[in-house]
């Protein structure tokens, strides 16, 4: 089954940080626009009988306000190799592939499928043949990371298609372009 992944970064590749002992965090303030055009891209189908469906990493789950999780309108599978549940509703599972083969076998229900963090899972979407297309809102920021994607696999294996909304946008005094790139097949 082919899939997505659905992130933002900076233009280092940083997607988080993650304080000892905490949860982490996107080191920048919010933007609305990207939020927005998040929830829309992961949400809206086609098939008003499907829905998409969002893969997370156990530390991604963790991160998001409880206000959100689940993810409403979506179906969230969560990767954990320790936590066997996480509330009603979420699938667990305990690889990406996993995950990936479950929502395979429920094509009558599911349309599209996202990967939405974190990094590991990011790395490993990045170089599975099945990931044909990333969403990338990379954000012009000197904000302090420590937790980050392979960003030479993001250019090297995707080749940008479509700037999403204008080439450059402003939001919470942060610049950011929101791109749409698909997988250079055979790299």
């Amino acid at each position: 089954m082919k899939f997505f992944a659905i992130l933002a970064s900076t233009t280092a590749g940083g997607i988080g940080y993650v304080a000892e002992g905490s949860v982490g965090a996107i080191p920048w303030p919010i933007i609305a626009r990207d939020r927005k055009f998040f929830k829309e891209t992961t949400t809206v189908t086609l098939d008003p009988n499907k829905k998409n469906g969002v893969i997370m990493g156990r530390g991604t789950w963790e991160s998001l306000s409880k206000e959100y999780r689940p993810l409403p309108g979506r179906v969230n599978a969560v990767i954990s190799s320790t936590v066997k549940d996480f509330g009603e509703g979420v699938l667990v599972f305990s690889s990406l592939q996993d995950a990936l083969d479950h929502f395979a076998e429920d094509e009558e229900h599911i349309e599209n499928v996202f990967v939405c963090g974190g990094a590991r899972l990011y790395n490993e979407a990045f170089c599975h043949p099945d990931c044909g297309r990333v969403y990338h809102t990379l954000v012009n920021t000197n904000a302090v990371c420590n937790v980050f994607v392979d960003f030479f696999s993001l250019l090297t294996k995707f080749e940008r298609v479509q700037d999403y909304g204008g080439v450059q946008q402003t939001g919470n005094g942060l610049d950011f372009y929101i791109t749409v790139n698909d997988r250079t097949w055979g790299k």
